[in-house]
């Protein structure tokens, strides 16, 4: 009887933790389209062509044209091809301009003053960077170059033709940058 008991305990706990973690998941992924959703309609509210450069799965890019922008999503990774949302190509490729350019986890595994540098070639209005914080984890992923702070971030924009609107920490591990073109 005691064994019996201690399985149907055994399975309850694990159904618990399968339901919670799927749980979590999904509320990780609202809470990212949430954020999609803000960065669009105040940050990107005068831009009608977006491009997000390392879309990953295309959440931002499905987003952004529900609410009637042009989106259009690039990322290196070949796992994204099949993805009609997205196409197969770096940023360093791109020989386009948009009104606004979008970039979310990117900036710390590229080279920065190269990205800026394209990035000020693509973009007519409006550049939002969202990046690590030199946090302990930043450093546990092989790929990662370097850390930004909010003033570097600022620095960097400045530099390469962009005035720097909002730059902050928005979470622990977490830094966004918004600037807009200068002409």
């Amino acid at each position: 009887m005691k064994s019996q008991k201690t399985r149907f305990e055994t399975e309850l706990r694990q159904n618990y933790n399968e339901d919670m973690s799927n749980i979590l998941v999904r509320f990780k992924w609202f809470r990212k389209r949430l954020f999609y959703r803000w960065i669009i309609k105040k940050w990107f509210k005068n831009c009608n062509d977006i491009l997000d450069v390392g879309a990953g799965n295309g959440e931002f890019v499905r987003i952004a044209k529900r609410l009637g922008k042009n989106c259009i999503g690039i990322d290196i990774n070949n796992s994204r091809a099949e993805n009609p949302l997205i196409k197969h190509m770096d940023f360093r490729d791109v020989n386009f301009q948009v009104d606004g350019v979008f970039s979310m986890m990117l900036l710390e595994h590229v080279d920065c003053f190269e990205f800026m540098e394209k990035m000020s070639n693509v973009c007519k209005k409006r550049l939002v960077t969202v990046t690590y914080y030199p946090v302990r984890s930043f450093w546990q992923s092989p790929d990662h170059t370097r850390p930004y702070l909010p003033i570097t971030l600022k620095r960097l924009y400045k530099a390469y033709g962009f005035k720097p609107i909002f730059a902050r920490r928005i979470s622990y591990t977490t830094v966004m940058a918004v600037g807009d073109k200068i002409y």
